[in-house]
């Protein structure tokens, strides 16, 4: 389980989605509103209101697949740029802010919750959702870049390693652009375990190739 990920799920890049999201009824709004001008305009002068109607609503069409396009690029790119400064090694273009890591710790389930807890309070915890002996899950606060998170530790013990999936997803479900906000919650909290190991496996040597190992395939990972 140490550096694998879920499978990546099928569905449309998220350029398309943005623009799919933005520009219909975007578009739309702007063609009923040009052809309710042009049937008024037309009524005014007793002409006829097919003409005014068709070319309203061509031109809000137009003006939203327009206003949809670069609104879908400006957005990509500034979630790339947020996924690219979180330490994300590729800009997933199915799911962007859904993100779900695994990775394996020589260390004790408890302490690994511990130290995913400590590391979500300093990032600001809003409410704690869930909490047990394997699992943990709580709610981040709004900021600037986010009307908050729902994130999820759970571990398993496995021999002398625990076992850890980490899953960070917005609050909101309508969210597709995050700016690599999840992507900074998993990476935290992933970096935050692989340092427990420091203090469960001390010895000199063989502690620093583990978290070595650990660490670069926490690195590695590629988000969902």
């Amino acid at each position: 389980m140490d550096g694998n990920h879920p499978p990546a799920r099928r569905g449309l890049p998220l350029g398309v989605r943005l623009f799919l999201a933005m520009g219909i009824p975007y578009g739309l709004v702007m063609g009923l509103l040009f052809a309710s001008i042009g049937v008024f305009d037309a009524i005014s002068s007793g002409g006829s209101l097919i003409a005014p109607a068709a070319t309203g609503m061509g031109v809000g069409l137009g003006a939203g697949l327009f206003y949809g396009a670069v609104m879908a690029l400006w957005a990509t790119m500034f979630q790339a740029t947020g996924m690219t400064r979180h330490g994300a090694q590729r800009m997933p273009t199915n799911s962007t802010v859904h993100q779900r890591w695994r990775l394996a710790v020589p260390a004790d389930p408890v302490a690994v919750l511990a130290a995913a807890r400590r590391v979500l309070e300093e990032r600001g915890v809003a409410a704690v959702l869930e909490e047990g002996p394997d699992r943990l899950t709580v709610r981040t606060r709004v900021g600037m870049r986010s009307w908050g998170e729902i994130v999820s530790v759970e571990v398993q013990a496995a021999g002398s390693e625990t076992l850890v999936e980490i899953a960070s997803r917005p609050r909101l479900w309508t969210t597709m652009v995050d700016g690599g906000r999840n992507n900074d919650n998993v990476t935290a909290v992933a970096d935050a375990v692989v340092d427990v190991e420091a203090v469960e496996e001390p010895q000199g040597g063989q502690a620093g190739g583990t978290r070595s190992r650990a660490t670069g395939a926490a690195r590695a990972r590629d988000a969902q």
